[in-house]
C-alpha cells in the first residue's frame, strides 16, 4: 500500500475532525499526531473561534519586545558606525593594509604557521610599534584592563 502524502495543515484538521468523532480522547489523538496538550487546546480554540484560517502555521516570534533599542537610537548608532566610505575610516583601512602586506604577501605554508604571524604582529602592532596618533608610542602604554 502506497504511503498517504498529508501536510501539517491537512493533520490539524483531520485530527480535530477525529476529535469531534467522540471515538478518540485528546490524550490519545496527541499521542497519534506527535503534538502536545496544548498544542492540541490552542488548535481547539483558534478553530472554536470561527477564523477560516484556524489550522495555518503561525510566527513564534514574539508580539512585542520590551527591551528593543527604539529606532531613534538605532539610526544614531548606526550613522556613527557606518562610515560612508574608506576614506572616512582611514586609520582603519591603513592597519588592515599593513595587515595583509606584513601577514599575508607570502600566505603562510598552513594555518597554524599563519596564526604565529598574525599574532607576531599583533604583539609588535600594540606593545612595539609607535603610533602617530598617540604621539609616537604604542597602544599598550594606553591600555587599562577592565575594573
Amino acid at each position: 500500500m502506497p504511503f498517504i502524502e498529508t501536510c501539517r495543515m491537512e493533520e490539524r484538521i483531520r485530527m480535530l475532525s477525529e476529535y469531534d468523532t467522540g471515538n478518540w480522547s485528546v490524550a490519545e489523538l496527541c499521542r497519534r499526531h506527535g503534538v502536545c496538550r496544548e498544542t492540541f487546546y490552542e488548535w481547539r480554540r483558534r478553530r472554536g473561534g470561527g477564523a477560516s484560517d484556524w489550522f495555518v502555521d503561525r510566527s513564534h516570534a514574539p508580539l512585542h519586545c520590551p527591551h528593543t533599542t527604539s529606532a531613534e537610537l538605532r539610526e544614531a548608532i548606526i550613522s556613527l558606525l557606518h562610515p560612508a566610505s574608506p576614506q572616512e575610516n582611514g586609520r582603519h583601512e591603513r592597519m588592515h593594509r599593513t595587515l595583509h602586506e606584513q601577514t599575508a604577501r607570502p600566505p603562510a605554508r598552513n594555518a597554524t604557521a599563519q596564526q604565529a604571524s598574525f599574532d607576531a604582529f599583533r604583539k609588535h602592532y600594540n606593545e612595539e610599534r609607535p603610533h602617530e596618533a598617540l604621539g609616537q608610542r604604542p597602544p599598550q602604554e594606553f591600555y587599562l584592563p577592565p575594573p
